[in-house]
């Protein structure tokens, strides 16, 4: 009893003794770990809530479309970050190129931020055809009709030549007119279309006689008409050449000797071997030479009467052609002008002459070949020779 007693005496000792305190240290740990949380839960938020986002916007459509070849304009965007304008500070990068077909894409960013623009470039320019020679030619019953053609370009497709396509025929023992169509189709599907139209005739200037002979409504576009005076510069810019009829254009005044070349009887086909004199200047010169030395804007050439008795008027024509070649090869944008044959006094058709001497009506054949070749060849016809004539012709 005495020994129980004692126990629970001491136990009611140890209970009346105060707990024990926790480690300084762990309460240090404890507190620096609980402060750490809250500054990375503060700083993590505070990059969403006190730095403003940036704010980016295309400007224009986000699709663009952009033509071939063409110079592409970029429209950039708007960039904003609280409220302040950041757009020169976006960084712009492509692989944009308008000469090659494709899909592209702008991209524009600024930092983490980025917005794209996709960009097509395509081709949807039709081929450029122009014809050759006039719209509307008018040929003779059973005549050769030689088509001149049409000159066809493309802003993509190199070889579009290939692609032109003529649609049509011209029955030259058939009196009728004809319509003669060039087509193209470039390589992504542009189409273009030109139209000419042929005449084949019954009565034709080869069946007029002198009195009734003209070119009234033939070769449109070729015949030039009458203009108002062009001035110095067209004059300064023109080179004048020809056989001793040319000569008239210095003698009259009208033309600067420096702008006149000519020789003594020559023809269309002695220009591709003699040389001409320059009346200014007095050089003598190969006509090619010449082109090729002196650049002129435009050549009028006056030759024929000499040799008009001689041959043919096809060849005629045909030597012209020759000459016309030559002349372009030296300077392909050259404008060339043939001016007529000029018509004889009636004494020479009223009285027996020579058979190499020319007669009004040879003449007046040739001058239509000759006009006939031009139109058909993208040549000016200079007509002087109807206000030459009488009413007889």
């Amino acid at each position: 009893m005495i020994l129980r007693e004692k126990r629970l005496s001491q136990n009611a000792k140890k209970m009346d003794k105060p707990l024990s305190i926790m480690p300084i240290w762990l309460w240090s740990i404890g507190g620096l770990f609980f402060i750490g949380i809250i500054i990375a839960v503060i700083g993590f938020f505070s990059f969403g809530w006190f730095i403003p986002p940036v704010v980016m916007t295309l400007n224009g459509e986000p699709e663009v479309i952009v033509n071939y070849g063409s110079t592409y304009i970029d429209e950039h965007v708007t960039a904003t970050q609280g409220g302040t304008d950041i757009s020169d500070l976006v960084e712009v990068t492509s692989d944009l190129n308008t000469s090659i077909l494709g899909s592209y894409v702008i991209c524009y960013q600024y930092k983490n931020t980025s917005v794209l623009r996709n960009i097509e470039v395509v081709d949807t320019e039709p081929p450029k055809i122009a014809l050759l020679g006039d719209a509307s030619m008018m040929i003779n019953l059973g005549e050769t009709f030689m088509d001149p053609k049409c000159s066809v370009t493309d802003n993509c497709d190199v070889d579009i030549e290939k692609a032109l396509v003529v649609d049509g025929y011209v029955d030259i023992n058939v009196v009728g007119v004809y319509t003669l169509e060039y087509r193209v189709t470039d390589g992504n599907n542009n189409k273009a279309s030109v139209t000419r139209t042929v005449e084949v005739v019954r009565d034709s200037p080869l069946t007029q006689d002198l009195q009734h002979f003209n070119l009234d409504g033939l070769f449109a576009g070729t015949i030039l008409g009458e203009t108002e005076k062009q001035g110095e510069d067209y004059i300064s810019t023109t080179a004048f050449i020809g056989d001793s009829v040319d000569s008239i254009f210095l003698y009259s005044g009208a033309v600067p000797a420096e702008q006149v070349w000519h020789t003594v009887s020559i023809t269309p086909k002695t220009a591709l071997s003699w040389e001409v004199l320059n009346n200014g200047t007095h050089r003598k010169m190969l006509i090619s030479d010449m082109i090729a030395e002196y650049q002129p804007e435009r050549v009028i050439l006056t030759m024929g009467v000499n040799n008009v008795g001689m041959i043919e008027p096809e060849v005629m024509a045909d030597d012209y052609l020759k000459l016309i070649e030559v002349i372009r090869n030296q300077n392909p944008d050259v404008q060339i002008i043939i001016h007529n044959i000029l018509p004889i006094k009636r004494f020479y058709d009223a009285n027996d002459r020579p058979w190499y001497d020319p007669s009004n009506d040879e003449i007046n054949k040739a001058n239509y070949y000759i006009a006939s070749m031009c139109a058909q060849n993208a040549v000016y016809y200079l007509d002087s020779a109807h206000v030459l004539k009488d009413d007889d012709g």
